[in-house]
């Protein structure tokens, strides 16, 4: 990832809609459990570690950006270090909880699940989140280094060679038409964007985003939406 998307991520966090409304969304997944030891791959700034420090007794962070730690750091979050996301550097079944936010997209997606069921503990958790459709591809996956978007389907079918798939579903769905309108128009102009997506939706809008994808975050495992900007999903190791 550009390091200047780590920089607008560090601004843009704490109060925006979208990271606000994942967030939740993992709030309400992980559903009140406690757990022994978490780990966030692909902890970015540190976004959804305050989410794991309500309900892990130990939290681990890792990523393979040096200023992504760096942020972390300034935060005050000490258990975060460098590192490969196909290549754990942490022994067999350490974790009860991992959580893995827009990762998978990045890397070998079968080394790295590969990975994460084997650090995973027997009845552990894996909560994740990747982008959807590759209709929708932008500048912003490019920028992003982003290998692929995904559909549920094929998703799934990976997923059970590794873990059991307790739930697994579109999220962000009210925003799917607007993103495909804006990707195209966005392909039709030959500048690069060196920014975040995000940073380009009005301030003044804010407050209607989150209100939009926190009434579908309290649907989410109660509704299949038929699509959405993101897929989301619940698997356990049993």
């Amino acid at each position: 990832m550009q390091h200047t998307l780590y920089d607008a991520m560090y601004h843009l966090e704490k109060d925006n809609w979208w990271y606000k409304g994942k967030r939740d969304l993992f709030e309400q997944l992980i559903n009140g459990k406690q757990f022994s030891h978490a780990l966030d791959i692909g902890c970015g700034v540190g976004s959804n570690i305050p989410v794991l420090n309500a309900h892990a007794d130990t939290v681990v962070g890792i990523d393979n950006a040096k200023n992504a730690i760096r942020y972390c750091e300034q935060k005050g979050y000490k258990n975060v270090l460098i590192g490969s996301t196909t290549k754990l550097p942490f022994p067999d079944h350490s974790f009860d909880l991992i959580v893995c936010s827009d990762v998978l997209e990045h890397v070998d997606d079968q080394k790295a699940l590969s990975e994460i069921q084997r650090v995973l503990k027997k009845d552990g958790i894996f909560l994740f989140s990747v982008p959807a459709f590759p209709h929708l591809w932008s500048r912003y996956d490019t920028l992003s280094y982003h290998l692929r978007r995904y559909r549920r389907k094929p998703l799934r079918q990976l997923l059970e060679n590794y873990m059991t798939v307790q739930y697994l579903g579109y999220w962000n769905f009210f925003s799917y038409l607007p993103c495909l309108i804006f990707y195209n128009l966005q392909k039709l102009k030959k500048q690069e964007t060196q920014i975040n997506n995000l940073t380009l939706v009005p301030r003044c809008l804010n407050v209607l985003l989150y209100f939009c994808i926190s009434l579908e975050t309290k649907v989410f495992q109660k509704i299949r939406f038929p699509f959405g900007v993101s897929l989301v999903g619940i698997c356990s190791k049993e």
